[in-house]
């Protein structure tokens, strides 16, 4: 079972790692999980055929031994995308500067796969600045942003 479900833009299970639960930690159990809970939304979901599909955790922590279990998981076909729930916070917070379209979700959730890194970050913002017609400035000040979030874009190890 799916700890969060996404039904639309695109199909998701997510699994999500509290801070009582190790410390938040996404270790390889929680990639499984991940897995596991994108079947079972897409199965519940049976009408959304056409959206496309992720699987994703979430937690404060990111260990190593989960980044490799992932990649295991995804030369199988089955990729989950590894985020910090810092970063969701900042993304929830940049949507009252910049408007994130159907396409940008879509593009950032189940495009990207493995860790969620500071290049991810970086692209997905930059494509939403461009298409906002944003000027230098604000550009500079994501940038900037950004590199303060850079702890949080890195493992746990």
């Amino acid at each position: 079972r799916a700890d969060v479900s996404i039904s639309d833009p695109f199909v998701a299970g997510i699994e999500v790692k509290s801070p009582r639960e190790n410390r938040g930690t996404i270790n390889t159990k929680a990639i499984r999980q991940a897995v596991d809970a994108k079947i079972q939304v897409v199965d519940l979901y049976k009408d959304k055929k056409d959206l496309p599909r992720a699987a994703i955790a979430i937690g404060r922590r990111i260990s190593t031994l989960a980044i490799k279990e992932e990649k295991k998981w995804a030369s199988e076909n089955q990729p989950v995308l590894l985020v910090s729930d810092i970063i969701l916070y900042y993304l929830s917070l940049k949507t009252v500067d910049l408007k994130f379209t159907r396409e940008d979700l879509i593009g950032f959730f189940v495009k990207n796969r493995g860790l969620v890194n500071k290049r991810m970050l970086l692209e997905f913002l930059d494509t939403v600045l461009q298409r906002n017609k944003a000027g230098k400035k604000e550009a500079e000040l994501v940038k900037h942003e950004v590199e303060l979030l850079t702890p949080y874009l890195t493992t746990s190890d």
